[in-house]
């Protein structure tokens, strides 16, 4: 009974590790891709209530190099490590 016990918590353990490290990896990879057109002052919110199978759905707000608010949605894929994103973002928009 206890061995059960320990043993659930043991894996309970585990998933949340490998959805906490995921989640880390993902929210690098937005990051880095808006860096990229010098975006700034980004915040990344997950959106749990998307359940798709090979990819984890966020909201993102950010600033432009311009100065401008944007809000957008992004897709990131398990599988591939890259990021789709709702609206397509411009380099340098002014």
């Amino acid at each position: 009974m206890i061995l059960e016990a320990l043993g659930t918590i043991a894996i309970a353990g585990l998933l949340g590790f490998m959805t906490w490290d995921r989640h880390q990896m993902c929210t690098a990879l937005i990051e880095g891709d808006l860096r990229r057109y010098h975006a700034t002052d980004i915040e990344i919110a997950r959106d749990w209530m998307d359940l798709d199978r090979d990819t984890l759905t966020f909201d993102v707000t950010y600033r432009d190099p311009s100065g401008s608010i944007k809000h957008n949605r992004c897709k990131v894929s398990t599988t591939e490590d890259a990021v789709f994103w709702t609206d397509l973002i411009s380099p340098r928009s002014a």
